[in-house]
């Protein structure tokens, strides 16, 4: 039957006070395998076949104790402690003659205590010598532990898409508030080719506008197109690709065998009253070049 708490004599363990002062820093498992070194040095075995408990007594001194690990084997029982300190341990820590005067008083008080509180704490039940019950509380509490994280996760995550969902319900309801000011000031708002085709129909209205009542109705380009067709010259050759009018612009596109064929045509086409020509454009081809005449309406006064 397994029983709660045990202790045993202090003469069937291993007593020694380390001195910590030379030790550098180190983890908690490093420090336990630095001070397994120097308890060894009072060890009648190899400190691999030791079941060691250390307490912190002073600045730089450790109280170790140990015991075989065959005589743990069959102890049944939740914790494991020394019945108390050894007088030789006590009186070996608090050597007046090592000592100062302040260190003295310093060390009675921490005698005082030694026996009823250090005890407490060498628990020799460790590590591979825990308890079955003992690993599977901690086990246990890790696992709750993890769970009330992932609960604890799992609200923040609830809380945060609140806060995204009511933020954007804020300003779905903003948008909406704005839309209708703007229905109720300025009337419906067309939206895609609809708003399109309304914003393209206004510019023309305000570009007809500016011209005034005459240019309401589009002119027609074609006398004045041929017009100035009729200045094309019977030579050189040409072969003409693209012919393009309107009432503010006339385009002309044709192919020539060379450079001097098309300035010829350039210098034969003069653009009718009230037209001005811009500059042609000649670009090299693979039979020849292809020439560009352009000319544009001039603004009414």
């Amino acid at each position: 039957m397994t029983t709660t708490h045990t202790t045993i004599p202090p003469e069937a363990l291993y007593w020694a006070v380390l001195d910590t002062a030379s030790l550098p820093a180190a983890s908690a498992a490093k420090r336990r395998e630095q001070l397994g070194f120097l308890f060894e040095r009072f060890l009648p075995r190899p400190i691999e076949e030791i079941q060691a408990a250390y307490t912190q007594i002073a600045r730089h001194s450790v109280l170790a104790c140990g015991i075989d690990h065959e005589r743990l084997e069959h102890i049944a029982t939740i914790t494991l402690t020394p019945e108390s300190i050894p007088p030789c341990i006590t009186q070996q820590h608090h050597d007046p003659h090592h000592q100062t005067h302040n260190d003295q008083h310093e060390d009675q008080r921490t005698q005082a205590h030694l026996p009823a509180v250090r005890c407490n704490e060498l628990n020799l039940l460790t590590g591979p010598h825990e308890p079955d019950c003992v690993r599977q509380l901690r086990r246990r509490w890790l696992v709750q532990l993890c769970a009330a994280a992932a609960i604890a996760f799992a609200f923040l995550l609830v809380g945060v898409e609140q806060r995204v969902h009511a933020a954007a319900t804020t300003a779905r309801q903003a948008n909406s508030a704005i839309a209708t000011v703007h229905a109720q000031a300025l009337g419906p708002t067309p939206t895609g080719a609809a708003q399109f085709s309304k914003m393209t129909g206004e510019l023309r209205l305000l570009r007809r506008t500016r011209r005034g009542s005459t240019d309401l109705m589009p002119i027609d380009p074609t006398p004045d197109l041929a017009e100035w067709l009729a200045n094309w010259p019977t030579q050189p050759p040409t072969r003409t690709r693209t012919l393009i009018a309107d009432d503010q612009t006339m385009t002309l596109t044709t192919e020539l065998a060379s450079n001097d064929d098309a300035q010829a045509i350039i210098d034969a086409m003069a653009v009718p009253p009230g037209w001005t020509r811009a500059q042609p454009t000649v670009n090299a081809t693979a039979n020849g070049v292809r020439l560009t005449l352009r000319a544009q309406r001039k603004d009414r006064p």
